[in-house]
């Protein structure tokens, strides 16, 4: 689970984790599965919300976060196919106004105690290449490196269709 804007609140914490998204689906990428060799394709799913966190265990202490906002962030992740970057309409509109981010439109999915909430794929930025977002050179190629992504990831969501992945990261 990432977590941006706790404990101290910041502004721009949708931008900062939309950011982080793009870059984890590109990095997974170079990570390869030790037993078939394929690339790790990873689903994110980011909600913007508050949460109650603490610090539990004595011999092996880890801070975990609960709430609403973190069961609403599971289900992104759940509906997300693989190499997908879900969001709410929460996250949707708090970077709207910026313009720095291009969404496509999933629709309305129901949610248990929450009902049904319009959700997005986050698709990419428009301020920022790929080769900036992960701090790298883009080595000659003239692109900003979403084609690169899209074009691999699109063939995924086609050939596996509903994922049944048990791995996943989870983006808040």
């Amino acid at each position: 689970m990432t977590m941006c804007g706790a404990p101290e609140m910041t502004d721009d914490h949708c931008e900062r984790i939309c950011y982080a998204a793009l870059g984890m689906l590109w990095e997974g990428r170079s990570v390869k599965d030790p037993v078939n060799k394929k690339p790790m394709i990873i689903r994110a799913g980011i909600h913007t919300g508050s949460v109650i966190s603490g610090i539990i265990g004595k011999k092996s202490p880890r801070l975990y976060f609960f709430g609403k906002s973190v069961m609403i962030t599971s289900k992104m992740v759940l509906y997300c196919p693989p190499g997908g970057i879900h969001c709410t309409c929460a996250v949707h509109n708090q970077v709207l106004p910026l313009t720095n981010f291009e969404f496509i439109t999933r629709g309305n999915i129901y949610i248990q105690g929450s009902g049904s909430i319009k959700t997005f794929f986050l698709k990419k930025s428009l301020k920022k290449s790929i080769w900036e977002i992960i701090d790298e050179e883009d080595d000659g190629k003239n692109s900003d490196g979403y084609a690169e992504l899209w074009d691999e990831l699109e063939k995924n969501w086609i050939r596996h269709g509903k994922t049944t992945t048990s791995r996943f990261c989870t983006i808040i």
